[in-house]
Parts: C-alpha cells; structure tokens; sequence
C-alpha cells in the first residue's frame, strides 16, 4: 500500500466553472481517485437534473409544464427546491428562484410543492437553480468524499468552496482589483461562496448579472458579498442575498448559522457585526 500525507488534487469543467477536488489519502491513492471519481459523478448528476439549459433536465421540463399539471421529481430538485423557497420567504425576495414572479410576491407564483417527491404548475413563469444549484453539487460531493472515510478534502466549484476535516485556505478578491486578494479565511468544516457584480460589462459570476428584484436593476458593481454556512447550498443563495440587500440581512444570517462578509471600495463589512 502507499500513504501520503500530500493532498490529491483533481480538477475538470463543469457547471459553467472549473471543479476542483481534493482529498488527503487515508488509504492508497489508487482508492483516493476512486472516490474522487464518484464525487465528480455526483456533480454531473446535479447538472444533469438543474441545468435550465438542458431541454432534458428535471427543471426544463417542470418550466416546460402548462398551469394545473403535476410532475414527480427527483429527491435532490425537491432538496433544492424546499431550501431555495425557505431562503426566498426569509430574504424577503432577495434571493429567488423566480425571477419572473411579480416582485410584490414572495415565494413561487410558479410552482407548488404538492407532495413529498411531486410539483404542480400553479401559475405562469419559468424557475432557475443558477443561484443556489452550484452550491449543492459540492454538498453532494462532499457527502461522497466523508461518507467513504475520507477524513479530509475540500470541494471548490468556481469559488462555492465547502472543506472538512483540516482547515483549508481560501482566498476572498478584490472586486476592484480581480488579481488581488483582501482576506484568507479557514475554513474547518463549513462552506463559503462569494457573489458580485464584479462589472455590469464583464461580469466572471457565473450565475450572471446580479440583479435587484425589488428595485428590478442590477446589483453595484465592484462589490462581492461571501456567507459562510454549514452547507454550501445556504451560503451559495445567502451570498446572492447579502450583496443585494446587506443592512437587513443580520437576522437571516444568524438564522442559518451563518456570517457574511462584504467588501467594497476597500472596505471589509461583517455581517452580523
């Protein structure tokens, strides 16, 4: 057998970002890359079934439904789906999955949950996993790499970075200056995921432009807004959240055992102070 205490890395593109994983071998690391191949194909399987941008995906074919018909959908859309309009009632909007509701109504004016494992269309407008998907393929993964005695590995899709075991190190930009770095935060245990609206040009957040659904308009651009969470799925919607709507979003935070971190024009703002 052959241990090592290096960490093995691993990387390949998928959803719409540069996937990197990687894993300290407890056994050989012939075993390691097994693993590591089992958590990139749980990845795929998220994409598979969220990407808006597959006619054959689970979400294409729910936005694709006419008002009144049901559909049974996998366990992980409705995984997805209950977090997303959890995090979309206590924002106050300020993330969502409905961009197309009208923007005095909270939740989807979509789509329903019916029944553990069914949605119904209940109304007119399209549904989109881009803000809170990412972060849920690197829980899955993660789930793959501890629930096959991994003790320590990290999962980075793009930035949407979830780490266990010992603390890994990420680095958080400077929305002003992308080549340049403000803060290193360890992370043990946690995830985090950063929005921004790094030009309203030449946008690198893979989810797009940013945009305010209340004030309809694009969220300011040289600012980017990071949660730390439990899940990555959390952090990856509060982040969307936070950067839109920063002064009021203290409250949720603590609520999803969570911390912000927005920096802007030089300036590091925590959330909740």
């Amino acid at each position: 057998m052959t241990y090592s205490s290096k960490t093995l890395k691993r990387a390949r593109p998928l959803l719409g970002t540069i996937v990197e994983i990687g894993v300290i071998p407890t056994t050989t690391e012939s075993f390691a890359h097994e693993i590591i191949h089992r958590a990139f194909d749980s990845i795929e399987l998220i994409h598979s079934l969220m990407s808006r941008f597959d006619p054959c995906s689970e979400v294409s074919q729910l936005n694709e439904m006419r008002i009144g018909e049901q559909m049974g959908v996998s366990t992980h859309v409705m995984r997805v789906m209950r977090t997303a309009f959890d995090v979309e009632q206590a924002t106050l909007g300020a993330f969502t999955i409905t961009p197309s509701a009208p923007r005095d109504i909270l939740g989807s004016t979509a789509l329903a949950i019916i029944a553990s494992d069914s949605i119904q269309r209940i109304g007119m407008g399209s549904i989109d996993f881009g803000g809170i998907a990412k972060g849920y393929a690197v829980d899955e993964a993660i789930h793959v790499l501890k629930s096959s005695d991994i003790r320590t590995g990290y999962v980075n899709a793009g930035g949407d970075v979830r780490a266990f075991g010992e603390p890994h190190s990420v680095l958080v930009r400077n929305p002003e200056k992308l080549g340049e770095s403000v803060v290193s935060i360890d992370l043990v245990d946690r995830a985090l995921a950063t929005s921004a609206n790094y030009s309203i040009d030449q946008n690198t957040d893979q989810s797009g432009i940013i945009l305010d659904k209340l004030e309809e308009k694009p969220v300011s651009s040289r600012a980017s807004a990071s949660v730390i969470a439990r899940s990555c799925m959390v952090a990856d919607a509060l982040a969307k959240a936070v950067l839109i709507r920063r002064s009021t979003m203290s409250s949720v935070l603590e609520r999803y055992d969570a911390r912000g971190l927005v920096v802007q024009g030089g300036q590091i703002d925590t959330y909740p102070n």
